[in-house]
């Protein structure tokens, strides 16, 4: 039934949306090593400067396969991290 098929897709769509935050903010506080800051702050990482925002759009990227490789994460447990979740 189509009602069945569009709460699937809805189901579908909320799970992507809640591993990709849950992603990002994984590899952010790996990659800080830190309590989360205030998520305007940018905060100075072998990563670059980051923030959850920058984060959300790593994570994004590199879960669509896009992979434009301005941010990649420089420590250990960010870099297994991302090989679990991708």
């Amino acid at each position: 039934r189509a009602s069945d098929i569009s709460r699937l897709t809805a189901l579908t769509v909320l799970r992507l949306i809640a591993v990709i935050v849950v992603f990002a903010g994984s590899i952010f506080v790996l990659e800080v090593l830190g309590d989360l800051p205030f998520p305007g702050t940018f905060v100075t990482t072998p990563m670059g400067d980051l923030s959850f925002f920058t984060m959300l759009y790593w994570a994004f990227e590199t879960l669509s396969t896009v992979g434009y490789g301005d941010f990649a994460p420089k420590t250990v447990l960010g870099r297994a991290v991302t090989i679990f979740c991708m």
